[in-house]
């Protein structure tokens, strides 16, 4: 009994000097960088827990149950909880900062660590090691996962990052790399508020090129992107509607940027122009009409700009103002021998039912003014105030006078005006009127009676739209050779007088896709350069 009492009570020193030895832990005092550098912590912990387990098992050898052992348990069992988060720690989080290669929620891993953390719950923790792990823990788990919803609210890892800076003491790696993340997300954020706030597109694709550089992707950034496209969209159409001219272009450009504030040198511009009154725009639009080569477009433009001109000035454009017509006086003069010579210069440009005896404009060349009395009795005749036959024939004749004699084209045209002046019998008249629209429509007045007579055909009493359009046709259209033949004549008249379609208008006037041209490097930046040659704009 007393050797077997000598051998438990050795026994028992041996164990206690085991539990003692095994619950130091003051190797583990350098705790931070024991636990930042993981490679010797986990060597004393393979040690201490060994000793640990070593230790309670002698223990256990023989029923030796005191306070020592279940330190010595606690222990154990705290150095496993810390192992199991420590290497949590080293796997599943973001380290890339602020050069991420991915989807920084891609790289999270957060059931691990939350897993190893769990048994810390109610956990007496004894050493200071314990503390700074189980609390850098906590934090880490905190800004995993206000990583994993980074897109979609950063006040989160915002908080996360404060609180892990004044929890844990220090700049370990995970908590650094969030910190860059979030000043990231930071600069992304004022960068997206500028660009908004001003409408620059070089600060949107700045904004936007951050967020997708740093995988930053929610409602915001889309919203942010969208309007980076749209003004992408809308400055690209500004340089192409302001080159081309294109007034309806740019008036939609200009009023979708200014739906959403964007102002560029080239909106300004396109603004000026707006401004504009319509003629002073049309004359730059002929302009650039002219460098693109739309013809078409010209030939509109400078219509609409007659119209213009004759709406502001058509009071000096009546016909017995033409420069060219033949005064009064003269025009009696020519007259050898007359019983009136006074009535005869009254009635010059009025109704008569006898031929003229001389032309009622300035025409020196002898041929060409027996071509024009000639074609006086054309027009006697086909208006029934002379008995001649074949009335449609007359008209037939007359219009090729006018085609193969350019010479006399104004003079043509006012002798039909004369005959309308005051003739006594509506039917008649009505034929004078048939006569002018057909003249209207296959040869046109020389350039300098052209605002004379359409301001004349401005007033004429029905369908004046039809004789206006039908002379554009024929001023701006391929010029005609021959005159229409008499079933022509009577199916013309037919048409152009009928009642259910009193209006015309030319296809010169009717619009069509504009041509374009691109523009050249040096308008992409600059918008004064908009047309190719050196002239003064209109102020």
């Amino acid at each position: 009994q007393i050797t077997t009492g000598r051998n438990l009570y050795d026994q028992i020193l041996n164990t206690r000097s085991a539990l003692q030895n095994a619950l130091q832990v003051g190797m583990y005092d350098d705790y931070i960088n024991l636990a930042e550098e993981y490679t010797q912590l986990y060597d004393l912990f393979a040690q201490s827990c060994q000793l640990l387990s070593d230790s309670i098992g002698l223990a256990a050898e023989f029923g030796y149950r005191t306070k020592e052992v279940e330190d010595a348990e606690q222990l154990l069992t705290e150095l496993t909880i810390l192992h199991n988060i420590q290497a949590a720690l080293q796997t599943g989080g973001y380290l890339e900062g602020n050069q991420p290669s991915d989807l920084p929620a891609n790289s999270i891993v957060l059931e691990a660590l939350n897993e190893a953390y769990g048994p810390t719950d109610g956990f007496e923790l004894t050493t200071e090691l314990s503390h700074y792990i189980v609390t850098k823990a906590y934090h880490i788990i905190c800004i995993r996962g206000a990583i994993q919803v980074l897109n979609a609210e950063h006040a989160h890892l915002e908080e996360s990052v404060q609180e892990a800076d004044q929890g844990i003491g220090f700049d370990t790696p995970e908590l650094v790399s969030a910190k860059e993340l979030l000043e990231c997300i930071h600069d992304t954020l004022a960068r997206m508020e500028e660009a908004e706030d001003k409408v620059e597109q070089e600060l949107l694709e700045v904004a936007v090129a951050t967020a997708e550089q740093y995988f930053y992707e929610n409602e915001n950034v889309e919203r942010v992107r969208q309007l980076r496209d749209r003004v992408i969209e809308l400055n690209e159409e500004s340089r192409q509607a302001l080159w081309n001219f294109d007034k309806n272009r740019m008036e939609q450009v200009y009023a979708d940027a200014t739906a959403i504030r964007l102002s560029t040198p080239h909106f300004e511009k396109i603004k000026g122009y707006l401004s504009f009154s319509e003629e002073d725009f049309l004359k730059l639009e002929i302009k650039k009409a002219k460098e693109i080569g739309d013809e078409d477009r010209k030939i509109r433009v400078s219509i609409r700009l007659k119209e213009l001109t004759l709406d502001t000035f058509g009071n000096m454009f009546g016909v017995l103002q033409f420069k060219s017509l033949r005064t009064p006086k003269d025009f009696a003069a020519q007259k050898l021998v007359t019983t009136d010579r006074k009535k005869l210069a009254m009635g010059m440009m009025y109704w008569t039912k006898h031929p003229i005896h001389t032309s009622l404009t300035d025409i020196e060349d002898p041929l060409a003014l027996k071509i024009a009395k000639k074609a006086f009795k054309n027009v006697l005749g086909y208006m029934m105030d002379k008995k001649y036959p074949y009335p449609s024939t007359l008209a037939q004749e007359f219009i090729q006078t006018g085609i193969d004699n350019p010479q006399v084209r104004s003079e043509l045209y006012c002798q039909i005006i004369k005959q309308l002046t005051e003739h006594p019998v509506p039917a008649n008249k009505q034929r004078g009127y048939h006569l002018l629209a057909l003249c209207c429509n296959n040869f046109p007045p020389s350039p300098d009676f052209e605002n004379y007579l359409e301001m004349y055909l401005r007033n004429v009493p029905e369908a004046s739209s039809k004789y206006i359009a039908a002379l554009r046709d024929v001023q701006y259209g391929i010029q005609k050779t021959t005159a229409p033949t008499p079933d022509q004549i009577d199916s013309f008249v037919s048409d152009f007088f009928n009642p259910g379609n009193p209006t015309g208008e030319s296809k010169f006037c009717i619009p069509k896709e504009l041509k374009t041209s691109q523009y050249p490097d040096s308008f992409f930046e600059d918008p004064s350069n908009l047309f190719l040659e050196t002239e003064i704009e209109v102020a």
